[in-house]
């Protein structure tokens, strides 16, 4: 059997669906994060719009803090990006299929991806 820890901000609402299956509700464990870090992008480009030019940036992602290491049975509900941090993670999973309320918030998702 798996065991599941949510390392995002947030707790997890999972919905049941049409199977039937009840919500279930993961709180957090803790907030994994990782650093990014803007960098010039290679070439001189840059983005006008109206009166007004920006540079184009490309990001590098770097370290990841605050998640645990990986353990027997055990997978880890994490953010997109900590998942895209971490290609060689095979217990990395991300909330996705979200459902959300007339307002458009996100009240909770289906199921879960690796990334």
């Amino acid at each position: 059997m798996v065991h599941l820890l949510n390392y995002t901000p947030h707790a997890v609402n999972v919905i049941g669906g049409d199977n039937g299956a009840p919500d279930h509700l993961i709180p957090s464990s803790g907030i994994a994060r990782v650093s990014v870090e803007e960098r010039p992008f290679p070439t001189d480009i840059l983005w006008c719009g109206g009166d007004f030019c920006h540079d184009v940036k490309t990001e590098v992602m770097g370290d990841v803090e605050g998640l645990p290491e990986a353990a027997p049975d055990m997978w880890y509900i994490v953010s997109r990006i900590v998942a895209a941090a971490l290609p060689g993670r095979s217990d990395l999973i991300v909330p996705t299929g979200f459902i959300r309320d007339d307002e458009g918030n996100i009240i909770g998702c289906t199921h879960f991806v690796k990334v």
